[in-house]
């Protein structure tokens, strides 16, 4: 029978290097929210400058809906709309992970490997009944089953928080997620014909390592196979891999899982299993590490960089380090955390090659000085994270709060800001200039000049002055990029600096403020060019959700609409009349980057501007004595309808370093046509289509673009759109119960033809109108068409409530005899034929 391979690989199999966290990207860890609303918020996601999402537990968890997912049930199970996830439904999921794909935004979902929930073997009925799906909590001969004794104390044995810990050694083959009846499935496992989908297709080609994927294309054409709770755990990675596209992992409690677990099988899995790059290379999923360790040795075990593996560990060395000294009040030394990074265990400190960043995250609140750990983070080396709460689910004690500010808004912009100054100025070699206890100075070679204080006492004065050596020109013009220096909260008497001139001597004295208001930091760098893009012709805007709307769910980012073919435009201005150094050239990417100029290729691969087209319509860079005006025609045409993200790089001309460049976010949103609507239920075939009083209306959005369905029933299939549209009211909208489904409950439906409207609304204001004559009801009630009294009976006493009827001005379903949703002239001779008995 088929297994994963459970051998370690050579070194001979080291076939491609794998792909590394680039050194421009930021994650943003965002928990507490639905899919659906981080699918439509994906526009802020976009317009902050995030490269990534960190998302909780997909899976159902073991206390039910309400669960934040780390109490594992059924990892398979991502929710349907009669049993949603605390997050939603499946495809709802898939939703989020390709608007986020769209967005040039990368998924890293989080993988529990550890365990599973509570509930074992003393559970009452819980094993009989089927225990968490793949696994066994007992077997004869193993009363634990998949699972460790719960007495056990070993770091890969022991229960955490109570949670049921696999035992990843244990070696009990069966069919795991039965089809059929088979001797060889695991005991009391439920069978499901739906079960093959959880397989991958042995007849697809297998990748090198022999490992055949999952047929995306028919899902149910899997083939069970025999395997271990290792084998398990594997083929939902690969699952998640393949058919829900995820880009990577976060794994949970890692610490806890034997490190041979990952060299031996699960980089296997992931290897080459990521979505291509540009040039079609393949890249292998990143994944990062919870080893919850100060431990330079424990943490690093779970690296492996070597070009097969693509594993990374979140720094907790650096993160003990930066919480104990975030909380001092100032009274310890940066050098406690210059000293403490898992970056060094490689022997090269600060290059950037190992550990993502944090400052808090879900399992661990923020510090007292969250804003400066947050300026170090995201300007020093490495991948950054950012961690927000949306709080959608109201107040509770888990995950811990975030960020408010995550994604601007009602909180402030400073997160937002700092990730914009590491986009686009936080690359190139990390230098060490000041490190004098309270005050910290760093340069990112060539590019930006780092100030950090956390000394809060400013009884004497409000900042430290000091002298650094720069690897910048001489006369180089370095503007302060936080704000701080203009802030009057920080600086009321202007003491500090907005520009800094370079000496000849290559060095600056800079003041970095202290730590007031938990803002003791400055940033400079040479001026990035300044400008504005437009979309012409823009034929109107989605507004930023009201003030008014709960912050968890209220999108802040204006989004222009197109209606047709426009004009991507860059045009730029002087940032610094006394800087000489304006833009030389822009570039732009549409989504996740395609040939938009018509060049027959991708202008540029790889670097900052990957995926990024040259601007050939119009070209004229202020540097050099343009005009600073940059257009590139679009054909809207080969854009689906919907949201869309727009990137414009603006690159200052430089003579030597690392490039500096202003990037321009708009999503913007494509608008040539109304929303496509298709109804499932009822039918219309005009005989039985609806046999209960009370029916439920199924419609299913044919794009992404509907965002509100009303339906509206029994009016003349004749009705003006526009009439139709103006009755849509909240007592008429159709619930939404997946991604694309809405659901609209029928009431007190009486026998006869009816007619049905299903008016869908996009976000952009546009509406269309879907029509249904001839639904035939036939349930009792009533009787049927013709029976204008509703008695029962079509006879003698309907005559004149017909003629009534046919001549007035109001549309009524009893008298379409005929079904075509009209009444006129054809339905004299259906309602003189059921009269008569016909």
């Amino acid at each position: 029978m088929h297994r994963f391979r459970f051998e370690m690989l050579g070194s001979a199999t080291l076939i491609c290097a794998a792909a590394s966290a680039a050194t421009a990207d930021v994650i943003l860890q965002y928990f507490e929210s639905r899919w659906d609303t981080i699918e439509r918020r994906m526009p802020d996601v976009f317009a902050t400058g995030y490269s990534a999402l960190w998302t909780p537990p997909p899976g159902r968890g073991d206390t039910g809906p309400g669960s934040v997912g780390y109490d594992v049930y059924d990892r398979f199970n991502l929710g349907s709309p009669s049993s949603p996830t605390q997050y939603g439904t499946a495809a709802m999921f898939g939703g989020m992970v390709d608007e986020a794909h769209r967005a040039g935004v990368s998924v890293f979902v989080d993988l529990i490997v550890n365990h599973n929930g509570f509930r074992d073997h003393t559970t009452p009925g819980f094993g009989a009944s089927g225990g968490y799906p793949g696994f066994t909590v007992s077997l004869p001969g193993d009363a634990y089953g998949d699972f460790h004794d719960p007495s056990a104390g070993g770091r890969y044995e022991m229960r955490l928080s109570g949670l049921i810990d696999i035992a990843q050694e244990k070696n009990h083959v069966y069919i795991r997620h039965p089809v059929d009846s088979n001797p060889a499935n695991l005991p009391n496992a439920v069978i499901r014909s739906t079960n093959y989908a959880l397989y991958p297709d042995l007849s697809l080609p297998p990748n090198a390592l022999g490992i055949h994927p999952f047929n995306t294309s028919d899902p149910l054409a899997g083939d069970p196979v025999t395997d271990n709770a290792t084998g398990v755990l594997l083929r939902y990675v690969q699952w998640m891999l393949d058919v829900q596209r995820v880009d990577g992992f976060r794994i949970d409690a890692a610490k806890h899982v034997p490190e041979w677990f990952f060299d031996n099988f699960y980089d296997n899995v992931v290897w080459q299993r990521g979505r291509a790059y540009l040039d079609g290379s393949p890249t292998t999923p990143y994944s990062f590490c919870e080893v919850f360790d100060g431990d330079y040795g424990v943490v690093g075990g779970y690296i492996r960089k070597d070009g097969f593996g693509n594993r990374d560990a979140l720094d907790f060395p650096l993160f003990f380090a930066m919480n104990s000294f975030l909380n001092a009040n100032g009274f310890n030394a940066w050098n406690d955390i210059l000293a403490t990074t898992i970056d060094a265990s490689d022997g090269s400190a600060f290059d950037g090659s190992r550990g993502v960043s944090f400052v808090s995250s879900h399992d661990n609140g923020p510090p007292q000085d969250d804003n400066l750990g947050h300026a170090f983070i995201l300007t020093k080396t490495g991948y950054p994270l950012v961690y927000f709460n949306a709080g959608e689910f109201g107040p509770r004690s888990f995950p811990q709060p975030g960020r408010g500010d995550a994604l601007g808004g009602q909180f402030g912009d400073l997160a937002a800001r700092l990730v914009d100054i590491h986009n686009e100025y936080a690359r190139d070699a990390w230098l060490v200039r000041v490190n004098q206890a309270d005050v910290l100075i760093y340069e990112r070679n060539n590019v930006l000049l780092v100030g950090l204080n956390d000394n809060g006492d400013i009884s004497q004065t409000r900042y430290d002055e000091r002298t650094v050596q720069t690897a910048f020109d001489p006369d180089t013009r370095l503007q302060e990029l936080t704000g701080n220096a203009s802030d009057p909260a920080i600086d009321p008497t202007d003491q500090i600096s907005s520009v800094l001139v370079v000496g000849a001597d290559r060095r600056v004295t800079m003041r970095v403020p202290r730590n007031i208001n938990r803002r003791g930091f400055v940033m400079y760098g040479p001026a990035r060019p300044v400008g504005v893009v437009t979309l012409e012709p823009t034929a109107s805007f989605i507004e930023p959700d009201a003030a008014g709307a709960p912050l968890a769910t209220r999108r802040l980012t204006r989004i222009p609409v197109v209606t047709g073919n426009f004009d991507i435009r860059l045009q730029t201005s002087d940032a610094d009349p006394l800087d000489p150094h304006e833009d030389d050239n822009a570039v732009f990417r549409i989504d996740g980057g395609g040939d938009y100029n018509g060049n027959g290729q991708i202008d540029m691969l790889h670097g900052v501007g990957a995926g990024c087209e040259q601007f050939v319509t119009q070209r004229s860079p202020l540097h050099g004595g343009g005009t600073g005006t940059y257009v590139q025609s679009i054909d809207a045409g080969g854009l689906d309808e919907g949201t869309h993200y727009l990137k414009v790089i603006a690159f200052r001309h430089r003579t030597g370093g690392g490039p500096i460049f202003e990037a321009f976010r708009v999503p913007f949103y494509v608008d040539r046509a109304p929303p496509a609507m298709n109804l499932l239920a009822p039918t219309n075939t005009g005989h039985n289509d609806i046999t209960t009083r009370f029916s439920q209306v199924r419609v299913r959005r044919a794009d992404r673009t509907a965002s509100a369905v009303h339906v509206i029933t029994d009016r003349a299939i004749t009705t003006s759109d526009a009439a139709i549209i103006a009755l849509a009211n909240s007592g008429n909208r159709a619930a939404r119960t997946d991604r694309d489904d809405f659901t609209y409950l029928w009431n007190f439906i009486d026998s006869g033809y009816h007619t049905l409207f299903v008016v869908a609304f996009e976000e952009s204001g546009r509406a269309t109108v879907l029509r249904r004559a001839g639904i035939h009801a036939n349930n009792g009630f009533g009787g049927g068409p013709g029976d204008m009294n509703g008695d029962g009976a079509v006879n003698n006493f309907d005559i004149d409530p017909f003629v009534a009827a046919l001549i007035g001005d109001t549309f009524n379903f009893r008298a379409d005899c005929n079904g075509d949703g009209r009444l006129d002239n054809f339905d004299i001779d259906a309602f003189v034929e059921i009269l008569l008995g016909g």
